[in-house]
């Protein structure tokens, strides 16, 4: 039984990790998709988002 939950585990974290997703969320909104925008940003351009976000959330 230890060896079949294992092995679930393993085949779900597997496929999490084949899908790509990468999200960022502030608050329970999402800032950046990887998956919607198809693309993955550099650390710079990751960091401007946050800053952005930052400065528009509400006080």
């Amino acid at each position: 039984m230890i060896i079949a939950a294992g092995f679930v585990a393993n085949l779900t974290g597997g496929s999490i990790l084949q899908s790509g997703a990468f999200e960022m969320f502030m608050d329970d909104t999402l800032i950046f998709s990887k998956l919607q925008q198809n693309k993955m940003l550099s650390a710079v351009d990751l960091a401007e988002i946050v800053i952005q976000a930052l400065v528009h959330a509400p006080a």
